[in-house]
């Protein structure tokens, strides 16, 4: 996958949660329901303007199963990550 694939699964998603009743209660449920998950975030240091961190599942998975999430901040990827990874999930 590239940039743009990612960008792509990232705007999925955020359309998703835009049409969406309970954006938080929607956001469990993508998570849940995909193997692999990245957190895109801003990084002006990057050609593409952002960066990408694992939030669930192993990066170098093969997983058709994989959805990425737009984030603010690296922060906000990275409080994703640590709720999805806690026992009772986000």
């Amino acid at each position: 996958m590239d940039d743009e694939d990612f960008a792509r699964l990232a705007d999925a998603t955020a359309e998703r949660l835009r049409r969406a009743g309970n954006r938080a209660e929607e956001l469990r449920r993508i998570i849940a329901e995909h193997e692999v998950v990245f957190g895109l975030y801003p990084d002006p240091e990057s050609m593409s303007r952002w960066d990408k961190v694992l939030i669930k599942g192993r990066a170098d998975s093969r997983s058709s199963r994989m959805a990425c999430v737009w984030c603010r901040a690296i922060e906000e990827a990275l409080a994703l990550r640590q709720a999805s990874a806690a026992p009772s999930g986000l």
